[in-house]
């Protein structure tokens, strides 16, 4: 999506018919990159190009091996609720705590491709899913970054080793902002 679409799809009348018409999707800048959490240290990498002035939604996607394993998960979690806002775990009450998974740390540097300046560099704490899927799923939000237009580069590290996760494959994506 360009940036005249984009623009388009924020207008009242003309955004919701072209959002009816498919015309507002907006595809991932990148997506299917894996990332060990078994492992401290593992880095995800991805060269990618912003196309538009936004805030982007970088995603960890969790696939497990079988339906008993996502369902016995109590790493990554089972819900989503007001405590999943980007406070860090330590100040959620301990009576919240259950099905929000474990807090996983990863740190996040986006560089501009021109000329490798650090545009974001950060270290966050995953926390929470914000979907499941019936393809053995689970998706958890990273952190929103803002970039105007232009070509990048991520890296992203797991910071500390993740028990718990035997047969669990991670994968991190950059998706577009939600469209209203």
């Amino acid at each position: 999506m360009g940036p005249i679409a984009y623009s388009l799809c924020a207008k009242p009348v003309i955004g919701p018919l072209m959002f009816i018409t498919a015309q507002c999707a907006f595809p991932p800048l990148f997506q299917g990159v894996p990332l060990r959490l078994d492992q401290a240290g593992a880095v995800a990498s991805a060269s990618f190009a912003a196309p538009v002035d936004t805030t982007y939604r970088l995603l960890i996607r969790f696939t497990f091996p079988n339906r008993q394993s996502m369902n016995g998960d109590r790493i990554v979690g089972s819900r989503h609720d007001r405590y999943c806002d980007g406070r860090p775990y330590g100040q959620v009450p301990a009576f919240a705590r259950d099905g929000l998974g474990q807090p996983i740390p990863l740190h996040i540097v986006i560089r501009r491709a021109s000329d490798a300046a650090t545009v974001i560099e950060r270290t966050v704490e995953s926390l929470c899913i914000n979907a499941h899927g019936a393809d053995l799923t689970k998706t958890r939000g990273i952190a929103s970054v803002t970039l105007p237009r232009g070509k990048y580069s991520a890296s992203i590290t797991n910071v500390t080793q993740q028990p718990g996760l035997a047969g669990v494959h991670a994968e991190v994506m950059l998706a577009g902002p939600r469209m209203k």
